[in-house]
């Protein structure tokens, strides 16, 4: 008991139990089947909160994308304090003001299995976190199947690990895989679907904008800072914004700069609610039917914004909203995997050349 009031003090400390309805830091009765729950919590980000009965608590950690059946898709998930097993009960609004204000609700739950119990050497649920490393079986309504977490960075209460569907009998592809923590593809056109509403613009973007943490190290191998990357893309801005415009944007963020292969990072689709109403941006349905608000960058200051937002890469539809249904950019995506970056360049040059005898042959037969 004294090690659960313990591992629950961090809880404790950020809440206020006379005035938030969460449930207060106190012993559970644990489970002969240890439980799991997801809780989407509209704060002031939206996330998911994925939590695994262990130890007389709640392991927790903060997931910024839906939890996803798709092994493709690695979701960014990041360590946070402990909760008490009571919580995977809790619906409700945690009032404006306290830790975590806004709603939550139950996005799924159910009972999990420890797969590394099963392992040669086994271990508990405590034993993986501390090696940054977790295998489960879930059992729930929308998420089944096996799972594994993987700590990327430092130890700690806020460490970033990466949520991963392992690949099994109910894993499956999601109808948009472009939200990958790793990987991603170019989002292509939904057929015979107009855009819901069309693109909605500024009528008056800033004349300023407000740029913070500037010296915040985005390069450390090279020592350039987010200051220096606001620049560049001031810099470049006429010559990007034209191949930019008008195309619904995915953006790669790196909250904590590349600092090294496994920097957190995650991608964004749907942009927040608080961005400035100045964006410009058009709603489109995915193909299960849900909204999805894009980014549209047109100019400059929408281009800065998402880089103060510390975007590194910007991954635009192959169409543009005027014409969803019929892209005009192809892409051809070399992935060195073992290969050197300077084989990527010897591909890059032969399939230049080979094109180019293509267009040729299309210009010749034409006339």
């Amino acid at each position: 008991m004294w090690r659960v009031a313990m591992a629950l003090e961090g809880y404790k400390q950020k809440r206020h139990f006379d005035t938030t309805p969460e449930p207060r830091p106190r012993l559970g009765k644990a489970h002969r089947r240890p439980l799991f729950v997801v809780q989407e919590h509209h704060a002031s980000r939206l996330h998911y909160d994925f939590r695994l009965e262990a130890d007389g608590v709640l392991k927790s950690w903060a997931v910024p994308k839906q939890p996803s059946l798709n092994p493709a898709l690695k979701r960014l998930a990041v360590q946070v304090e402990d909760h008490p097993l009571e919580y995977a009960n809790f619906s409700g609004e945690i009032p404006a003001g306290q830790y975590g204000a806004g709603l939550v609700h139950i996005w799924d739950k159910g009972t999990y299995e420890n797969l590394l119990a099963r392992k040669p050497r086994p271990q508990s649920i405590a034993e993986g976190i501390n090696a940054g490393h977790l295998e489960v079986h879930l059992h729930g309504r929308k998420l089944k199947g096996n799972f594994a977490l993987i700590r990327m960075a430092k130890r700690g209460p806020k460490a970033s690990w990466l949520l991963i569907k392992m690949q099994d009998a109910v894993a499956r592809p999601d109808p948009v895989a472009a939200e990958s923590t790793t990987t991603a593809s170019t989002p292509q056109p939904v057929r015979s679907r107009p855009a819901v509403p069309h693109a909605r613009a500024a009528s008056r973007p800033p004349s300023t904008l407000t740029f913070t943490h500037q010296d915040k190290v985005m390069f450390p191998e090279v020592g350039i800072n987010k200051g220096e990357v606001l620049r560049f893309y001031e810099r470049i801005a006429p010559r990007l914004l034209p191949h930019l415009r008008d195309r619904p944007m995915t953006v790669e963020r790196f909250p904590e700069g590349l600092t090294g292969t496994e920097a957190p990072h995650f991608w964004q689709k749907n942009i927040p609610a608080y961005y400035p109403a100045w964006i410009p941006r058009a709603t489109l349905p995915s193909e299960d039917g849900q909204l999805v608000t894009y980014a549209l960058v047109n100019d400059t200051a929408t281009l800065l914004y998402l880089v103060n937002q510390n975007t590194l890469t910007f991954h635009p539809w192959l169409s543009r909203i005027q014409h969803l249904d019929q892209p005009d950019f192809v892409i051809f995506d070399l992935d060195p995997g073992a290969a050197t970056f300077a084989d990527a360049v010897v591909v890059a040059k032969q399939l230049h050349a080979i094109l180019g005898l293509f267009a040729m042959f299309e210009a010749s037969t034409s006339h």
